[in-house]
């Protein structure tokens, strides 16, 4: 299943952007 993935993709672009803007 690709769901899981494309989520936990998902979430590291966000935690990823959230240590640049910190």
């Amino acid at each position: 299943n690709w769901v899981p993935a494309a989520m936990r993709l998902y979430f590291y672009q966000i935690q990823f952007g959230a240590s640049l803007l910190m």
